[in-house]
């Protein structure tokens, strides 16, 4: 699953895809953002973008190397240090030490400075919305070059 928008009212355009990766197959998880590229090569080529989601692919995973001949981890490329667990997936389980979760969330970007990311680890009456900690990451548009 895929979905791709080009947004920029204020600032200039630059494209948003969301997907979700297969949960079981590591060959599907490769081919089916193959089909992302495929799909979407022209505006990726074009635009800034920043590509999200639950990849469900741990970081040794070769999606991560397709994904880096094109963008770069937001994770790891931050102008300050990634705040709280390099993991996001907990499946409910509250007590989860933070070193056992599961890294299989992203923010990729390209066209971009990341400035700072996050996984949020918040609770309501040590209750979660999801499964997964929601990341985030504060990027600027990078400077023309030329």
């Amino acid at each position: 699953m895929c979905l791709g928008s080009l947004t920029g009212k204020k600032n200039p355009p630059f494209l948003v895809i969301t997907t979700h990766l297969d949960n079981i197959s590591e060959m599907a998880r490769f081919e089916g953002m193959k089909v992302i590229f495929e799909q979407l090569a022209d505006q990726i080529e074009r635009y800034p973008v920043l590509l999200m989601g639950d990849l469900n692919a741990e970081p040794t995973e070769r999606v991560h190397r397709y994904l880096e001949q094109h963008f770069q981890n937001a994770k790891e490329h931050g102008q300050k240090p990634h705040h709280g667990p390099k993991g996001s997936y907990q499946n409910f389980i509250y007590t989860l030490p933070w070193q056992e979760l599961e890294e299989i969330d992203y923010i990729y970007t390209k066209g971009f400075t990341v400035v700072k990311t996050a996984c949020l680890t918040d609770s309501c009456d040590r209750r979660f919305p999801s499964d997964h900690f929601p990341l985030e990451a504060e990027v600027q548009f990078e400077e023309s070059k030329g």
